[in-house]
């Protein structure tokens, strides 16, 4: 199945472009973890226009119509490695075994559409959409470079299997918030994903 992917940018060239955005996200609906939802509605303008993140807006045709049924947000991220951190990790993420950050491309936000039984139809899988974030991240690795990409998520069984058998590995717990953080080097999406 195709996807239509929209960035945001590309909504708010346009002069009414809150009032076209608002229409948009009240389509989406995940019940499952509310701070997608409020991403979505009370900060993916706020970093788009500020540089900090790009949203992507995920389409598939339903009943004959454009449905949204995902999006995914991407950004730059400043990346501290804890002591505890092996060496090997930090040399695959950083390329150094004794490096304390590096920058690295952080999904920040990856969700399905729930609302009105969307999802239920079998539009888009949980890896389509991680897969399409990957894509854009792999995008930017040919034009800037860049090591590791990194995916936050609460200590859910299901949330960990995700990432797992996508191919994440974990690195730690982030302190202030109890985040599980989990990276995947670009060489290691190069193998598994361009097969």
């Amino acid at each position: 199945m195709g996807f239509n992917i929209i960035q945001l940018s590309d909504i708010l060239c346009d002069d009414q472009a809150e009032e076209v955005f608002h229409s948009i996200i009240n389509e989406f609906e995940c019940q499952l973890n509310e701070d997608v939802e409020l991403f979505l509605r009370d900060k993916a303008i706020q970093f788009e226009r500020m540089d900090l993140s790009r949203t992507y807006l995920v389409y598939a045709k339903y009943k004959g119509k454009n449905t949204l049924v995902g999006y995914y947000a991407l950004a730059m991220k400043d990346l501290t490695l804890r002591t505890g951190v092996s060496g090997n990790k930090r040399r695959k993420i950083s390329g150094y075994k004794d490096r304390k950050s590096c920058a690295v491309y952080l999904i920040g936000q990856l969700a399905k559409n729930y609302k009105d039984k969307i999802n239920s139809a079998n539009l888009l899988t949980g890896k389509q959409l991680l897969r399409l974030a990957i894509d854009s991240i792999v995008s930017a690795h040919k034009m800037i470079g860049g090591r590791a990409i990194i995916v936050e998520c609460k200590d859910i069984y299901y949330l960990k299997r995700f990432y797992e058998e996508a191919g994440f590995t974990l690195i730690d717990s982030d302190k202030t918030d109890g985040l599980l953080r989990y990276f995947i080097g670009i060489e290691t999406v190069n193998s598994l994903y361009n097969k």
